[in-house]
């Protein structure tokens, strides 16, 4: 994951992704096969980060 995703933190989390998806998905197929695809999803509970994004050392 290259971090497009990520929050304030440099984490990317369950929540923060599926929001992520659901904003690049329909452009991207409209773009890439010209129709729209709107994706859904739901979730319950607390939201936890699955991937903490390393900044780059210049």
């Amino acid at each position: 994951m290259k971090g497009k995703a990520a929050n304030n933190e440099n984490r990317i989390t369950v929540k923060g992704l599926s929001a992520y998806v659901e904003e690049r998905v329909p452009e991207l197929s409209e773009k890439y096969k010209g129709t729209a695809q709107y994706p859904s999803g739901y979730s319950f509970g607390n939201d936890f980060p699955i991937v903490v994004v390393k900044q780059k050392q210049d």
